[in-house]
């Protein structure tokens, strides 16, 4: 049963519960996949990388569906004939959804790095492409020209930022890595 609109609660509900327990469930995985190796014959590892990255993918809907449903119950409270309003949350739900999947796509980085699991640091450099051209395919043709400028300068810093991070502690991705 889905609970009405005025018992809505935005971000502390079942759907946080649910993103804890499976980065949990991902925090173990990845923490006990030498383990795990160790005990699947070698043609079944594929296996471990499989669970890993299905509880990725769930985290990554859950992300999604959270900061959409959230922008659903504000573009509920808005009154009836603000129609500009509504565009306008209609436009921030776009981008929030963005800005939460490069969040997202960080978190796996660092988990990727800390972790030395390259198959995940992989999988969040494709989910950062995939936010990055959603935002310049989708979520920029809002913005007037100062913010869109602003927007632009701000995602090129991070690009460098995270392109010289990786060129630069290079060893910190290759040594000692299980693939």
């Amino acid at each position: 049963m889905v609970p009405s609109i005025e018992q809505f609660v935005p971000v502390f509900n079942l759907r946080l519960i649910s993103f804890f327990l499976l980065s949990t469930a991902l925090f173990l995985q990845i923490l006990w996949r030498d383990r795990w190796i160790a005990w699947l014959p070698k043609q079944s590892s594929f296996f471990l990388y499989g669970f890993i990255f299905t509880i990725v993918l769930a985290l990554f809907e859950l992300v999604t569906v959270g900061v959409s449903n959230t922008f659903s119950h504000l573009i509920t409270l808005v009154p009836k004939g603000e129609a500009e309003r509504l565009i306008q949350l209609a436009n921030m739900s776009r981008l929030a959804i963005s800005i939460a999947w490069l969040l997202f796509a960080c978190l796996l980085l660092w988990m990727g790095v800390r972790q030395k699991v390259q198959k995940l640091r992989l999988t969040a450099f494709g989910l950062m492409a995939l936010a990055i051209l959603k935002i310049f395919l989708f979520d920029l043709s809002f913005l007037n020209s100062l913010y869109r400028t602003l927007s632009l300068i701000v995602l090129g810093i991070i690009l460098l930022s995270v392109s010289y991070l990786y060129q630069k502690k290079k060893h910190w991705f290759i040594s000692n890595e299980i693939k």
